[in-house]
């Protein structure tokens, strides 16, 4: 129900804020978020645990990837393969390291051929463009709730981000009407902003979706935080809410 709700278009997923915030914070994401984070402390308290896990996934995701188009045969890829021929308990981090660094480039150009899986299973997503050509890739639909877990435990570790607090999101593309530059998100608590629409002149109306609720997290990739950065010690040099921004 969380995954089915969660890929509804924005405006439609909205019609379940109410419902979504009244679930209690560690119910809200589901069995698989549950799930993740006990994983997340279980390493934290046996960390021997955690390591052998650590490696056993990555051995899982190169053995997936040497089965792909791509990495299965593209020139400089020739450790992965002979790691998934062979896999008799090589470390799986010296091969890692063994491979070339993947461009952005070839990834946006040959990112259907990374698929590992059911193609219905994928969903095609994009960097935010800052640089001015968005990187392309593939990834798993169901990845939200595992990954979230991650996320959210890095955040509270660091800033003490809990699940209810709501934050600022810097997107580049975004899944509503181009017409508008952001949309409210009860649901997810977040204000959704599209940074193509971030600009000197619209700094101030653009922040005050900040100020008025007291947002104190922002969410983005690094370049979209630092071009808000940057437009607000320019053009709103005398705001006091940018200093308690907490993350």
């Amino acid at each position: 129900m969380r995954e089915q709700i969660a890929h509804l278009p924005a405006e439609q997923r909205e019609k379940f804020a109410g419902l979504i915030r009244a679930v209690p914070a560690q119910f809200r994401y589901g069995s698989a978020f549950r799930k993740t984070k006990r994983k997340i402390l279980k390493a934290r308290t046996v960390p021997s645990w955690g390591r052998q896990e650590r490696s056993e996934r990555l051995r899982e995701l190169l053995l997936s990837a040497a089965s792909t188009e791509y990495y299965g045969s593209t020139p400089g890829y020739e450790p992965l393969t002979e790691f998934a021929k062979n896999n008799r308990g090589e470390d799986p981090f010296v091969v890692l390291g063994e491979l070339p660094v993947l461009t952005r480039q070839a990834l946006s150009e040959n990112t259907e051929r990374m698929i590992a899986t059911d193609p219905s299973k994928v969903e095609l997503v994009a960097s935010s463009g800052t640089s001015g050509n968005p990187i392309l890739f593939h990834l798993d639909k169901a990845r939200g709730a595992g990954e979230w877990a991650y996320v959210q435990t890095a955040w509270h570790q660091d800033t003490g981000y809990d699940l209810n607090d709501w934050r600022l999101f810097l997107r580049g593309a975004v899944e509503f009407d181009e017409s508008k530059d952001h949309l409210v998100q009860a649901a997810t608590g977040e204000v959704v902003l599209r940074i193509q629409a971030l600009a000197p002149e619209r700094i101030a109306e653009h922040w005050k979706l900040v100020t008025e609720r007291e947002i104190r997290y922002i969410h983005g990739y690094p370049a979209s935080i630092d071009y808000m950065a940057r437009l607000l010690e320019t053009h709103l040099p005398d705001d006091e809410w940018r200093f308690r921004i907490k993350g």
